[in-house]
């Protein structure tokens, strides 16, 4: 009996030392934001009206105002928010037919947009008053919506987009489209507005130009102090082409090299307005993109833009019929423990270290997400945040903290939410750390004083 007791002991010791070395992610109640966000004064990333400081970590369900009904679309809302996030990316107006009933998209009750098809100079209310008890149901749960007023589409794909009827709209049809929703929306703080939508200028007129910004002008009537932001062609960003007075957000959107783009962009976007990272590859997509590559996006649009990213599920986003079985994927938890990591932290105080002053190794190919080592410091280099996607040895310079007497280091685990210690290091000197294994980590150095 005494050595069954004995032994018993040792398993419990063993089983709480484990635990200093492999712990929980604490859970997070995370404060509504008070809306309407602004810019940050250094123009790098958003603040509420509390002057708090807002990390865009959106999911896109871009049907949600057409494919659910009214207690599906709080059942969604509920989800997201248990889930971690904090923003949803959306659209007004769908042109394609996802239903296979033909036809412009009604919303779940059976009203389209116009009375008469295509024509923007006749809103349907019923529509409109469906889409502002939405944007008034995610307002309560704290979730900011940046939405597209109406989505251009990409010319290799017309029926996606409403290209054509924009074209031939008039500038009065156009305008009052634009005052519309801007009076249906008026009291509903939590918009971020989309202009544009898979296009790009080359292919915008004078024409088309000139009914975009009727619109623009509607909503502004109602809704002088919105915030716009523009979604162009694929690897691409706001800036190219979308360069107007009513941009203040610049948008990243690519597919094939998030990291180069991301460094692009933050370097000419900085001190003029924030960049986040509008859209990537989706989970679930096609059988190449793997979660891990989603993760590595994900994380990457956040340490290298400042102001966050928007991740998407590709069956969910359509809300197909059986979109609950899309809830919670492997993806989808990634984004709860991510958010979770990141409030941890101060994270508007993150640059992006693009000089290799704190992280002295190599960060890898910035043109392939799943190679490049993502690092952001704060300016003082107090605390040090580096995502790698792969197994690999990661030099410190710890020296850069003038300050500091040590630096205490973490592996954050993305995949699980999980802790595991890396140590204290001094400061003064280069520390090589490694990875515990070969898949993605987050490392989190802290200075100690």
């Amino acid at each position: 009996m005494r050595i069954i007791v004995n032994i018993t002991a040792l398993v419990i010791i063993c089983i709480l030392s484990s635990l200093r070395n492999f712990v929980d992610a604490q859970p997070t109640a995370y404060v509504s934001p008070v809306f309407p966000l602004r810019i940050s004064e250094n123009r790098s990333f958003l603040k509420d009206q509390d002057g708090k400081p807002f990390l865009i970590h959106g999911d896109s369900p871009w049907l949600l105002f057409m494919s659910l009904t009214r207690d599906e679309a709080v059942e969604y809302m509920d989800n997201r928010v248990a889930m971690g996030f904090n923003t949803l990316v959306t659209e007004i107006l769908e042109h394609k037919d996802y239903s296979n009933i033909g036809g412009i998209p009604a919303n779940r009750y059976g009203v389209q947009p116009f009375k008469e098809t295509g024509n923007f100079g006749t809103p349907d209310s019923a529509y409109f008053a469906h889409v502002a008890w939405v944007v008034e149901q995610a307002e309560k749960r704290g979730l900011l919506l940046i939405i597209s007023y109406a989505w251009l589409g990409p010319p290799w794909e017309p029926e996606a987009g409403w290209f054509k009827e924009i074209y031939n709209s008039s500038p009065a049809s156009s305008r009052k489209y634009g005052q519309t929703v801007g009076c249906f929306l008026q009291n509903y703080k939590n918009i971020i507005w989309i202009t544009g939508g898979d296009s790009w200028p080359e292919r915008n007129g004078s024409v088309i130009w000139s009914n975009i910004e009727e619109m623009i002008a509607g909503i502004k009537e109602y809704m002088p102090g919105a915030l716009f932001t523009a979604h162009p062609q694929p690897n691409r960003s706001s800036f190219d082409g979308y360069d107007k007075n009513w941009l203040d957000i610049n948008s990243t959107y690519t597919y094939s090299s998030p990291p180069s783009r991301l460094i692009l962009d933050y370097k000419r976007s900085r001190g003029i307005m924030p960049t986040f990272l509008f859209e990537s590859d989706y989970e679930g997509a096609n059988p190449k993109i793997s979660v891990l590559k989603t993760r590595a996006q994900a994380y990457c649009g956040t340490l290298l833009s400042g102001c966050g990213q928007a991740w998407s599920n590709d069956p969910l986003w359509k809300f197909p019929a059986d979109w609950r079985n899309y809830l919670d994927t492997e993806g989808t938890q990634a984004m709860k423990y991510m958010r979770g990591f990141f409030e941890s932290v101060n994270w508007w105080n993150l640059v992006p270290d693009f000089k290799n002053e704190v992280v002295t190794s190599d960060k890898g190919d910035s043109d392939m997400v799943l190679d490049y080592l993502a690092v952001a410091a704060f300016p003082d280099y107090s605390t040090i945040i580096a995502y790698t996607p792969k197994e690999r040895q990661i030099e410190v310079d710890f020296s850069k903290c003038k300050k500091a007497k040590s630096f205490s280091c973490q592996w954050f685990n993305p995949r699980t939410g999980q802790y595991s210690e890396a140590g204290d290091h001094p400061a003064g000197q280069k520390v090589i750390l490694k990875t515990p294994d070969n898949l993605d980590w987050v490392l989190k150095a802290v200075a100690k004083f």
